[in-house]
């Protein structure tokens, strides 16, 4: 094979050229593909992806020495870089492994506060537990919440603070009761 027919024949896109090229090239670069990789398919698909981008960057191109040394380097760079990207995906996937043992939410507990939360929340007098829920579930402001029920700031304020105060109260009891017979 002419090195120098072979790569005019690659910039021209001359497809004889290239199925030769491919047909010549295409089952030493996977073998030699897979010694950095351990895959046979990776390996293939990589040699693959060579090929492809050989034909659509051909005009692109710049070969300097040899067709077989270019197409040998761009393999072995693709592989060395797909074995960079596995690496990072390993440590990603390693991390977050790690952060979802520690992260990992308590459903039961979660599940358990909401319900101690309402069971407080249902203790509370309605007008006051209707303002505290405006408050600080609804996002209301004091002003607005005065003005829904036509009472004074001042009595929201007061209506929140007492809700506050023995939910508190409650669920400190709740929790160390929880905790004392069940931790």
């Amino acid at each position: 094979m002419e090195n120098n027919v072979l790569i005019c024949g690659i910039k021209s896109r001359d497809i004889s050229a290239f199925d030769l090229i491919f047909k010549h090239y295409y089952s030493g670069l996977c073998e030699y593909a897979s010694h950095f990789l351990f895959n046979s398919e990776t390996a293939e698909d990589i040699v693959q992806e060579v090929f492809v981008t050989i034909w659509e960057k051909a005009d692109k191109i710049t070969f300097e020495g040899s067709l077989k040394s270019y197409i040998v380097r761009m393999v072995r760079n693709r592989c060395l870089d797909y074995l960079k990207h596995e690496k990072v995906k390993q440590r990603y996937n390693h991390e977050n492994s790690e952060m979802s043992l520690i992260e990992e939410p308590d459903y039961f507990a979660e599940s358990e506060l909401e319900l101690q939360v309402k069971n407080a929340l249902d203790q509370l007098p309605k007008r006051c537990k209707e303002i505290f829920i405006k408050s600080r579930f609804e996002g209301m402001d004091n002003n607005a919440i005065a003005e829904f029920y036509g009472i004074s700031k001042g009595t929201v304020e007061v209506q929140v603070s007492h809700a506050l105060k023995k939910l508190r109260k409650l669920l400190v009891l709740s929790h160390s009761l929880f905790s004392l017979l069940f931790m």
